[in-house]
């Protein structure tokens, strides 16, 4: 009796249909089971993994296997995932280890916590579990789990009737007008195809060019030592400054590729605003820091990855990373393992673990800058040409 509309993404269920009144639909989803993409899944061809190839042998392919293995589906406490769960066992004749977690965990959370190795699965709807896959990109979605699924708003008992009326008119209002599509596929649809890939750059008609930059990126590579795909450099500084020259973080990052102070001294010759002076002194910076990982990550698209996070993070943090993973199992040369121990450095338990010389690091920021550049450099591949 505290709120009379809850205009939220509601799932009509039996159960709740008890206590609320629900709208007209907005829109239908279906319940799909969230996991990892496997160890030698390609992160840059993200969603193009075939149902059948080997990279899929370990990924959950039918929803009677959630009956037949050891892991823990976590889901949020008293949620329709819950009521499917125990109903999907006893149609399999089973039963599904489910872990229910506190209601106030956003759902977001726990398809976080399986794109980084910290729980098994859990359970979303298909387009919230689709939009998160854009944002973590190493999650496979699937198998579905339900039919679908009617999405509404919800009223309050008492005030059911005369409030439900109104909202469904205008509802029905607002599903005629262009703006109604046009926001349901921002936020829903409009994830994949070219739109999607060309979102973060507006290519010249006639030159096909990303940016201003592109010569000037081509030139300083191939008289450099880096050994990098121009566009990959492309990529990273898009991911730094959008491609302003003269952006500067809180933090005193400075220019194209966000160099730090006490780097640009020692990299920088001239001004960290000039487009070529930061460019050439990046680069130089990353050749440093391929020359440190070339003899401990042997394959150059495993050392990209190392190199890329320790720009953004310091290969003080990585090497801490590399050291945790190895400690507690891991593969302590390969990304997808490090990663996650990465991610693990601003957890008390792991930032204070004896093997740790670098103490706490914010590890979401340079796994999301490792994934996106990696995401952005295929999609520029396919832009233009090398």
């Amino acid at each position: 009796g505290k709120a009379d509309l809850v205009a939220y993404r509601l799932a009509v269920t039996q159960r709740r249909a008890q206590q609320v009144m629900f709208t007209d639909p907005l829109h239908a989803t279906r319940q799909v089971l969230v996991q990892q993409m496997p160890d030698d899944y390609d992160s840059t061809r993200a969603g193009q993994i075939p149902e059948t190839s080997p990279a899929s042998d370990s990924l959950l392919q039918y929803p009677f296997e959630l009956v037949t293995q050891d892991d823990t589906v976590h889901i949020i406490e008293d949620s329709p995932y819950q009521q499917r769960l125990k109903n999907l066992g006893e149609e399999m004749g089973g039963e599904i280890d489910v872990v229910q977690v506190d209601g106030d965990v956003p759902r977001e959370k726990l398809i976080q916590r399986v794109a980084g190795g910290d729980i098994d699965y859990t359970v979303a709807n298909e387009t919230v579990a689709e939009l998160n896959k854009a944002y973590y990109g190493d999650i496979a979605i699937r198998p579905v789990l339900s039919v679908n699924q009617q999405i509404a708003w919800a009223v309050r008992d008492d005030r059911a009737w005369e409030l439900v009326n109104v909202i469904n008119a205008w509802l029905s209002s607002i599903k005629e007008q262009d703006d109604f599509k046009r926001i349901y596929d921002k936020y829903f649809t409009d994830r994949k195809g070219f739109a999607e890939r060309r979102k973060d750059v507006s290519l010249d008609g006639q030159t096909e060019q990303l940016t201003a930059y592109d010569d000037l990126v081509q030139t300083t590579l191939d008289s450099s030592k880096l050994g990098w795909d121009w566009r990959l450099l492309m990529a990273q500084m898009y991911q730094e400054s959008k491609f302003d020259p003269k952006a500067k973080s809180w933090a005193g990052a400075q220019g194209l590729m966000q160099i730090m102070p006490g780097t640009a001294a020692e990299y920088v010759e001239g001004s960290v605003y000039d487009p070529q002076d930061n460019i050439e002194g990046a680069v130089d910076y990353l050749e440093y820091l391929t020359d440190y990982w070339k003899d401990k990550i042997k394959p150059p698209k495993q050392r990209r990855r190392f190199v890329l996070a320790s720009y953004n993070v310091g290969f003080g943090h990585v090497e801490d990373a590399r050291r945790l993973a190895e400690k507690y199992g891991g593969n302590k040369n390969k990304w997808q393992d490090v990663s996650k121990w990465l991610l693990r450095k601003s957890w008390e338990k792991y930032y204070t673990d004896e093997v740790v010389k670098y103490g706490y690091a914010r590890g979401e920021e340079p796994v999301a800058y490792v994934r996106l550049i990696t995401k952005r450099f295929d999609q520029y591949q396919k832009l233009v040409a090398a």
